[in-house]
């Protein structure tokens, strides 16, 4: 179940609900596999050639899926090829949900308003 205070989304592909978390590590993977998150939410924003593909999204899902187990978060629950197969059968539809996480990757604390201003500036 998604952490809306974690910047979590649980997408539903081909029926397989996924919970994506927008770790540190996660990031980080994102960033050093998919050409960083401006790059990316670039290549979101466009149309044509440059627009991002069906292969983007099932790596941003991958890169982003929730730890199958707490106690070793390199462990994905899927692995790529069973994603990459997830996002064949839903298609373009993929883009809405992948598009709707990248939002709240660069979204940062959402508690942030509730923050003292010394909190803030730390």
């Amino acid at each position: 179940m998604e952490n809306s205070f974690r910047n979590e989304l649980e997408i539903s592909l081909a029926g397989v609900k996924i919970l994506l978390r927008p770790t540190f590590e996660n990031m980080a993977n994102t960033e050093s596999k998919l050409g960083g998150l401006p790059y990316l939410a670039w290549k979101f924003s466009r149309t044509g050639k440059e627009s991002a593909t069906l292969t983007d999204c099932a790596q941003l899902i991958y890169f982003n899926q929730a730890a199958n187990n707490p106690a070793d978060p390199n462990k994905k629950a899927l692995s790529l090829e069973e994603i990459w197969a997830l996002v064949s059968q839903e298609g373009v539809n993929v883009l809405k949900p992948a598009m709707t996480f990248l939002a709240l990757m660069t979204a940062g604390n959402k508690m942030a308003v509730d923050l003292s201003d010394n909190q803030k500036k730390s």
